[in-house]
């Protein structure tokens, strides 16, 4: 194997027989900020590699690694209804749980929950090693003779926000929101 580390291609030639394998390894150092390294492998000089076969016919193979975090948000609105009408009256609470899950491939740290009608979010803040989840939670939302007013439905949004493993600012989750309807005001 020729290895070049000033180089962006590792390459190995000679006769390989029929059912055997060949091992490469290689080391990569992973800068700040690349969320991502594409390895292509091929039997000839590199083409393309589109599903499994080459521009000549040979076949190839691509291998992408994540390495950032990913971060995703489920919110989920619980009503306590006291008095079991399906819907939030004055005075009755919500209670809401913030599943936030790291897709990616390195851990996350200083995971933060967002959400603007909602206090007492806990954790304060979390670290989510990939591929794992954590749940946050709120102190309880009392509806309010307000919210009542307004009518209709009590809908808040949630996004969540944290650092990679080198403390660079991930980008903010899609938003998620719950909704809960609300018992119509009298006029």
């Amino acid at each position: 194997a020729v290895a070049d580390p000033t180089a962006s291609t590792l390459s190995w030639a000679g006769a390989l027989p029929v059912g055997s394998t060949a091992v490469l390894t290689y080391r990569v150092h992973v800068t700040s900020g690349v969320t991502a390294v594409a390895n292509a492998a091929y039997t000839t000089t590199p083409t393309t590699c589109s599903a499994g076969v080459d521009a000549n016919g040979l076949p190839c193979a691509t291998v992408s690694d994540v390495f950032a975090p990913h971060l995703t948000i489920t919110k989920t609105a619980t009503l306590d209804d006291t008095n079991s009408n399906g819907t939030a009256d004055a005075g009755e609470s919500i209670s809401y749980s913030f599943l936030v899950t790291n897709d990616g491939g390195t851990d996350a740290s200083n995971v933060v929950v967002h959400d603007a009608k909602v206090t007492g979010i806990t954790p304060a803040s979390a670290t989510i090693p990939a591929g794992g989840s954590a749940t946050f939670t709120a102190a309880p939302y009392v509806v309010s003779q307000a919210d009542v007013d307004t009518g209709g439905s009590l809908s808040n949004t949630a996004t969540v926000s944290g650092t990679d493993t080198a403390g660079d600012v991930l980008p903010d989750s899609a938003p998620s929101t719950a909704t809960v309807p609300i018992t119509a005001a009298v006029a």
